[in-house]
């Protein structure tokens, strides 16, 4: 119970450091593929919409995270719980939203403009009911 306490403390810190820095942007994508390379790296692809819902524009494959090493800020651990989260949605067949900020990803303000086989900085991911 402390160790969740003290993970919301810890987001809820870097969520206000960041958003002082850069504006947090919500993304939604239906997933349609999860999957992980040789190297324990793990993509999504599926499908976003613009302004953070989910629509028909194709969110092609991007590199989220690494269930091996940590990759892109990412522990291996966090990693691990974002690919379940993952693979859970896509049983689902329910949205992930995640957040990101346009300052890590190249100015990019809408993850709907995201090209394909890209790395996007993301900052959380969960489950939409």
């Amino acid at each position: 119970m402390k160790r969740v306490a003290l993970n919301i403390a810890l987001a809820a810190t870097f969520v206000l450091a960041s958003s002082a820095s850069a504006a947090t942007r919500v993304c939604r994508v239906k997933l349609q593929n999860v999957t992980t390379d040789l190297n324990g790296h793990v993509y999504l692809s599926g499908f976003t919409g613009t302004s953070g819902n989910v629509g028909t524009i194709s969110w092609a494959w991007q590199l989220v995270c690494g269930v091996s090493t940590p990759r892109n800020g990412v522990s291996v651990e966090a990693c691990r719980n974002w690919m379940s989260t993952a693979l859970t949605a896509q049983a689902q067949k329910a949205p992930v939203f995640m957040f990101f900020d346009d300052t890590h990803n190249n100015g990019i303000v809408d993850c709907s403009q995201f090209p394909g086989w890209n790395e996007p900085k993301i900052l959380f991911l969960g489950l939409e009911s």
